[in-house]
């Protein structure tokens, strides 16, 4: 199996974690990011169960998701200090695993884009990215604060949702369930997204629907063809004859590309076959 590594998330966790420490001492040194940083590429390594990564990736500059966002920023939100060493972290991960700064685009899509080239069925991706889970491969998430370990575990091209319901009353005071958390892999996350947006990356997705609808729209779907026209039925309701193009962004922000041409991504077009609304 070819093991391909998201370091972006790598860098962070590391150069993040020589920023907390206890009230009133100085933050870790760099010698104790690199430890960190190796202890977890091997750690990925073992329960991958492969000797070294095939390959390595960081996001570098001019991603086109900042040009084709039209609604709302990409990322926009995004107002938080960076670690101190984040930087440093990143050129060690450069230098001493040979990661490959990806530029045009971001880390996650020249991960989709090699796990396509070596073969989806040999390919395992590890990252802590729930975006990358539309891809149909092994994937792995190594464990990191609150977030368990997951994996490896195989993602099928249709993939599947689940979601986590909560307790609430209605209006007439009688007790219900309402949707709290939808998670999902494969072609019914991506359109699963597609409706509820991802607010880590200020994108809206269908602007005022949120995870019960995605749910109760998908949830029995079994081609792309399905997905796509019930959730193109979805924003023909929302934006009417603007329908089109802003299904068209939204899929573009979150869809993690497979191809490249001259060293530029792919885009996401509507599937073959289908007829516009």
């Amino acid at each position: 199996m070819h093991l391909l590594v998201d370091a972006d998330l790598i860098a962070y966790e590391a150069a993040a974690g020589a920023d907390t420490v206890d009230e009133g001492m100085e933050r870790r040194s760099f010698d104790w990011v690199m430890e960190k940083v190796d202890s977890l590429i091997a750690h990925i390594c073992e329960e991958c169960g492969v000797d070294s990564p095939h390959s390595i990736f960081l996001t570098g500059k001019d991603n086109f998701r900042f040009d084709i966002a039209t609604v709302k920023p990409y990322k926009g939100n995004r107002q938080t200090e960076k670690p101190f060493y984040l930087e440093s972290t990143r050129k060690y991960l450069q230098v001493r695993h040979n990661a490959i700064m990806v530029n045009g685009m971001e880390a996650d899509d020249a991960l989709a884009i090699t796990a396509k080239k070596l073969g989806y069925e040999n390919t395992i991706i590890a990252s802590r990215d729930k975006d990358l889970k539309q891809v149909p491969c092994t994937h792995f998430s190594w464990e990191c604060y609150n977030q368990p370990q997951w994996g490896p575990e195989l993602v099928t091209e249709i993939g599947d949702i689940e979601v986590e319901l909560e307790d609430k009353l209605l209006k007439s005071g009688l007790p219900s369930k309402a949707v709290k958390k939808i998670s999902g892999t494969g072609l019914k996350w991506f359109y699963t997204q597609c409706i509820t947006g991802d607010s880590t990356d200020n994108i809206p997705g269908l602007e005022g629907k949120g995870a019960a609808l995605a749910y109760e729209l998908l949830k029995d779907t079994t081609t792309e063809i399905e997905m796509f026209q019930r959730v193109m039925q979805a924003y023909t309701e929302k934006y009417a004859e603007n329908a089109s193009e802003r299904l068209l962004e939204q899929g573009r922000l979150l869809w993690m590309c497979r191809d490249k041409i001259k060293g530029r991504a792919v885009m996401w077009e509507f599937p073959n076959g289908v007829g516009v609304l």
